[in-house]
């Protein structure tokens, strides 16, 4: 399972930033109305990663990944200004 939300993590962050046309991109509330584990530690995730929060961040990948200095993380989060997720291209019953 952390493997898997690793992926999750890495298809989000090279994910290419165009999203389509208007009516291919689902709302937010789309996006927050699936629940499960995997969107549930998708949502902790992206909650750290958008706090820009160093201490909360370094938690995250300290419980979930084993790394307790994501140092490329960090860098990212610091850099991106945070990410908002538009869409989910996929889901599987393990994802």
């Amino acid at each position: 399972m952390l493997r898997l939300a690793a992926g999750v993590i890495l298809l989000i962050i090279a994910a290419p930033v165009d999203a389509g046309p208007p009516s291919a991109v689902a709302a937010p509330q789309a996006i927050a109305r699936q629940s499960g584990p995997v969107e549930s530690i998708f949502q902790e995730w992206l909650s750290a990663f958008n706090s820009n929060n160093q201490v909360t961040i370094k938690a995250f990948y300290a419980k979930y990944l084993g790394d307790p200095d994501p140092a490329f993380v960090i860098e990212n989060a610091q850099d991106s200004c945070g990410l908002t997720a538009q869409r989910i291209l996929e889901r599987s019953p393990t994802s």
